[in-house]
């Protein structure tokens, strides 16, 4: 009865937005106006900002539209209404829309032909099902919600990251796969670029880290699961690493002040995943992205998958750790503890490994997801 109920509300909502949107596509396009739209942050994204700055550099006089609302709870959930109805005001006139998640106003609906929308997908590969790959599990949506939401269309361009993901990013968009570009994200860029720059902001801003092993911990965020990361509190304790425990964005209002004084733990909350990422000698993740980030700068990635059985189930994964990188996966983190402190270098496997699933040119992303923006763009 409540899919029912939402699904007639949705087809409300779609047929009121429809109807405005008519009234609003009479304006005259903008041959220069760009709209960013994102439900990841409700601030611009490293990769919207950089993107941004490198096409303002390149001409002063492009209109640049950001409209970023994370839906939360309560009143964040009504006033993500005004930001839909933001976005459909600026998508009627616009010439590229980027987006990196799905957003309602882009996919329910019709456009203009002049429009062009880019999905700049938030992960750099599909480690993790997602979209329609992910419809009907739990971790995933209702197929009826997929449906009547028209979940991920009208999407010209799809930037993706290594070749070796692109069926994935078919499966997960039901999309065609000439509109994939494997481009990879701007922050690949500034990972490279920055390293030596974030190094020596977090030993400015965390003194007592300079002479450490720092290893991070970063888990991916588990739609209706739960997280169980404690026991790796438990496994560092005496051992000769310090571990750096960063939370899924989605997660940062997590309650960690039980960590604090705890030997071998940190939390660094006023440093970036990516810049402690910049020093660290290993990342410990689990179905996370980022272990693609981490491989862009060479790192060590170790994979503890405790819910593996669970997660296989309920979400599912494109890329299985324990069949691609068994050398690194591991059930039992004690064990894995025990061989990131041995500090052995990871094999030719791993080169491997990266080689399949990052993108051919490391470092030219930002370039080319501009140029293909500028392309779009009508210049008098």
């Amino acid at each position: 009865m409540k899919t029912k109920i939402v699904q007639f509300l949705a087809l409300i909502l779609r047929l009121f937005m429809k109807i405005i949107y008519a009234f609003m596509k009479l304006k005259k396009t903008k041959n220069k106006k760009i709209v960013f739209c994102s439900r990841q942050s409700s601030e611009l994204t490293l990769d919207y900002q950089m993107i941004i700055d490198r096409l303002k550099a390149e001409d002063p006089d492009v209109e640049i539209i950001t409209i970023c609302h994370r839906i939360g709870k309560g009143l964040s959930a009504v006033k993500f209404m005004g930001a839909l109805l933001k976005s459909m005001h600026h998508l009627a006139n616009a010439r590229v829309c980027i987006i990196d998640a799905y957003w309602p106003a882009v996919s329910m609906l019709n456009h203009k032909k002049d429009l062009t929308v880019i999905q700049l997908w938030h992960a750099i590969g599909k480690i993790k099902k997602s979209g329609y790959a992910a419809v009907g599990k739990k971790g995933g949506r209702k197929a009826e919600y997929a449906k009547t939401l028209h979940m991920h269309e009208n999407y010209d361009y799809i930037i993706a990251g290594g070749k070796a993901w692109n069926k994935y990013y078919v499966e997960s968009f039901h999309c065609d796969e000439k509109v994939l570009l494997n481009y990879g994200l701007p922050r690949i860029d500034y990972l490279i670029e920055t390293q030596e720059e974030n190094i020596n902001k977090l030993y400015d801003k965390y003194a007592y880290l300079k002479d450490k092993r720092i290893i991070l911990y970063a888990p991916t965020f588990r739609r209706n699961m739960e997280g169980n990361w404690h026991p790796i509190v438990e496994a560092v304790k005496g051992k000769d690493i310090e571990l750096v425990i960063k939370l899924h964005p989605r997660e940062m209002g997590a309650d960690m002040s039980f960590l604090k004084g705890v030997p071998n733990i940190s939390l660094c909350p006023e440093i970036s995943t990516m810049e402690i990422m910049a020093a660290a000698e290993a990342v410990i993740t689990d179905y996370s992205a980022i272990a693609l980030e981490a491989a862009c700068l060479n790192k060590k990635v170790y994979w503890w998958l405790y819910d593996y059985e669970d997660y296989m189930a309920n979400n599912g994964i494109n890329l299985d750790p324990f069949r691609e990188v068994p050398k690194a996966s591991y059930k039992d983190i004690v064990e894995l503890i025990n061989d990131v402190e041995k500090g052995e270098e990871h094999g030719e496997w791993y080169q491997e490994f990266r080689k399949n699933y990052l993108p051919e040119d490391l470092g030219h992303s930002t370039e080319k997801i501009c140029k293909l923006i500028e392309s779009k763009l009508q210049v008098k």
